[in-house]
């Protein structure tokens, strides 16, 4: 009944056209609405022909395809952008550290000019020749000293000429409090970080490699392993008792012999405070002798000149041939457990 009153409807409509009431329901014929919308929903719905269906697929993949690409380069878009901000502002922050430095070179190149160095210590030291506590005071500042990685060679040897023998003590305590300091702050706070950070350097990958088999047959990760757990106690080739030593006595600047060190996990406390003291000491009273025997006036003497010529011998060519060796014999045990899967988490230092 209701079908009969909706025909009747429009044909009335057709045939006056001039009430505005039955203008408004008058529809293009394309565009009226299946009365199978209406009654009997779905299952009255006419079927769908394959091809009808394959161009519906056709035009959904096309969209989806449009959407991947689209947003495929908007992200390669930002990414672009984003890199081309970084450099620009590593660019500009170099820039303007450079300037800093320029301006103020006279504040920063007496620390990297030794005989300043020694100069400046001797008038820092003279008023504490009489106090009792002046040791101590010279071993705080050799402490914040050596945890920045300055060169301690003209500090020791001032210290040998206003203390004497005594500053053979105060600076290997300095020594090994500042060591000690760098290497803890390094493992405890900066490890996570610069582990990721820094992971592209050949010679730390490698030193950390044949370390960790050293000690263990298992990979070291920054994501599964604790920088305080190692349990080797041998001197493996490759072992982290040997590995501290080698750091230690190696030709990195002393920043990277500390902070270095204890980016390599399986380097444990004792064995870095071990390598530190030998290391440390001998030098120690190397610089101290030379100091003392300068301020007694037998600088020039025979004993002097040999123990000054062996120290030269030792840093100039003892020790870069010893780190050559090292590097060589990783890169061979590298090659020969090349089967291995490096490490993705490896710390590296340039």
């Amino acid at each position: 009944m209701m079908i009969l009153r909706l025909g009747l409807f429009l044909i009335l409509g057709r045939y006056h056209s001039c009430s505005p009431f039955v203008q408004a329901f008058r529809v293009h014929r394309s565009s009226v609405v299946p009365l199978y919308h209406f009654r009997g929903g779905a299952v009255n719905a006419p079927p769908v022909s394959q091809k009808a269906a394959h161009n519906t697929t056709t035009k959904d993949a096309i969209i989806t395809t449009t959407t991947t690409t689209t947003a495929k380069t908007t992200t390669i878009r930002t990414t672009k952008a984003g890199a081309t901000r970084r450099s620009l502002w590593t660019i500009g922050s170099l820039a303007a550290l450079s300037l800093v430095l320029f301006q103020q070179r006279s504040f920063w190149l007496p620390l990297i000019n030794k005989d300043l160095i020694l100069q400046r210590t001797l008038e820092l030291l003279e008023p504490l020749q009489s106090n009792r506590l002046g040791w101590l005071y010279y071993s705080c500042g050799l402490a914040l000293w050596e945890f920045c990685g300055l060169s301690t060679i003209p500090v020791e040897t001032a210290a040998g000429m206003v203390l004497g023998w005594k500053a053979v003590g105060a600076s290997l305590l300095g020594k090994f409090t500042g060591a000690m300091l760098a290497f803890g702050i390094g493992r405890c706070w900066l490890y996570q970080h610069v582990a990721t950070q820094l992971q592209h350097n050949e010679i730390f990958q490698l030193i950390n490699r044949a370390s960790s088999s050293g000690s263990a047959p298992s990979i070291v990760t920054t994501s599964s392993h604790s920088p305080f757990k190692s349990k080797t106690t041998t001197l493996h080739p490759h072992s982290p008792l040997l590995t501290a030593f080698l750091m230690k006595f190696s030709c990195f600047p002393e920043m990277i012999k500390n902070f270095g060190s204890s980016l390599l996990p399986v380097i444990q406390w004792w064995m870095f405070a071990a390598a530190t003291l030998i290391h440390g000491g001998t030098f120690t009273v190397l610089w101290t002798w030379l100091g003392h025997q300068t301020s007694t006036g037998s600088a020039g003497s025979s004993s002097t000149t040999i123990a000054l010529s062996t120290a030269a011998f030792m840093g100039v060519v003892v020790t870069p041939l010893v780190m050559a060796w090292w590097i060589q014999d990783l890169k061979k045990w590298a090659e020969s457990n090349s089967n291995t899967k490096p490490l993705s988490s490896a710390t590296n230092i340039r």
